[in-house]
């Protein structure tokens, strides 16, 4: 199953678990409610010479920069605390996403859950303002990312992962890095 003949229209919820096992216990609590999920830069080369009109740049694929992620907390509290600077801390967001049926009109619901994997950067106290919220965080930096979706059916699909330390880069269910490693 697949998302086709589906409009995604809004994400109607999430909750962030500390772990990264189907069964998480307790959301965290204290998250923000807009967390910005890292940007993914492969690395790239300039290529240029004879026959080649100007410069085109080339991926190295498998080859990332680095990447971060701020994890927003609405107050300095123990939640942020709880994200441990000594080893690799993964993240689970799972969100609910709201699409319509082109064909019917009807409303359908889907899963989202991103996996995120890395070491604690830096703890950000934020500002405090009375009678505001705060713009405390965590910032990870990362070296694992999955993204899965679940579909009404029940079906998961894996969009995208990626880890460092393993050697897997998968978009859209299929193995980025396949034919390279069979020569390496």
């Amino acid at each position: 199953m697949n998302n086709r003949g589906l409009w995604p229209e809004i994400i109607n919820n999430y909750h962030v678990y500390n772990g990264n096992s189907e069964n998480l216990a307790e959301p965290m609590l204290g998250i923000g409610d807009n967390l910005e999920l890292p940007q993914v830069n492969e690395k790239t080369t300039t290529l240029s010479g004879a026959g080649i009109i100007g410069d085109i740049e080339v991926n190295n694929p498998g080859d990332f920069e680095a990447f971060d992620m701020n994890v927003p907390f609405v107050c300095i509290c123990e939640g942020m605390f709880d994200i441990n600077s000594k080893q690799r801390t993964y993240l689970t967001i799972r969100a609910t996403m709201q699409s319509t049926e082109k064909a019917t009109g009807a409303v359908e619901y889907s899963g989202i859950k991103v996996v995120v994997g890395g070491k604690v950067k830096a703890y950000n106290l934020g500002s405090l303002q009375k009678g505001q919220q705060g713009t405390p965080g965590v910032t990870l930096a990362c070296d694992y990312l999955k993204i899965e979706a679940k579909y009404a059916d029940n079906t998961t699909k894996t969009l995208f992962e990626l880890d460092k330390y393993n050697e897997v880069y998968i978009v859209n269910g299929v193995d980025m890095l396949k034919e390279i490693k069979e020569f390496s």
